[in-house]
């Protein structure tokens, strides 16, 4: 017993004495500020308002200094980057199971309905109706809701894939008509 004091204290002194670099407000803006980049980049993120996209960094910063509280320890990690884009792909996926409304987000009706994907106007349950019917789609279609972000997010999706994607919804709740192609399918 004795034999083990000694070296369990000078590993809990060097563990109270190694440097640990804490989330201060400077890292927490970087992160927020790589993460604005990312979205701006990526069309289908660039939809999203200044207002609820700063609300979800804040959140998505969060869960990484919980998961990493050491911010050295993240900074350090090969794709930290990465690693923050992923997180923020996982936390809009989870909303949108939580939520399919939140598509709209993504997807706003008035750019849906310049690219004559959805009718100029709709009322609240048509919009309703639509996101849901796309949510479901999307469950269909993809292994997860984030797989399907990445692949719109990093350009793996043309705008010909996507609008087929999104058209049928529309097609289903009767608020645009078939396409001769829509209907030979």
């Amino acid at each position: 017993m004795k034999s083990l004091f000694l070296p369990v204290c000078l590993l809990m002194l060097f563990a109270a004495c190694s440097p640990v670099r804490k989330w201060g407000d400077v890292e927490r803006e970087k992160v927020k500020i790589d993460l604005r980049a990312y979205r701006d980049g990526a069309p289908v993120l660039s939809a999203v308002p200044d207002s609820v996209f700063d609300t979800l960094a804040a959140h998505i910063v969060r869960d990484l200094s919980d998961a990493y509280p050491d911010y050295g320890q993240f900074a350090a990690l090969p794709a930290a980057q990465d690693t923050a884009v992923h997180a923020m792909m996982a936390r809009i996926g989870g909303m949108i199971r939580h939520d399919p409304q939140t598509l709209a987000l993504l997807f706003p009706p008035a750019e849906l309905a310049r690219r004559g994907i959805l009718p100029g106007r709709l009322d609240r349950d048509q919009q309703i109706t639509y996101y849901n019917c796309l949510a479901g789609k999307l469950r269909g279609a993809y292994p997860s809701t984030e797989e399907f972000l990445f692949m719109v997010a990093e350009g793996r999706l043309s705008s010909r894939q996507l609008d087929a994607l999104l058209r049928p919804c529309a097609v289903e709740m009767g608020a645009v008509e078939a396409t001769e192609l829509e209907m030979a399918i």
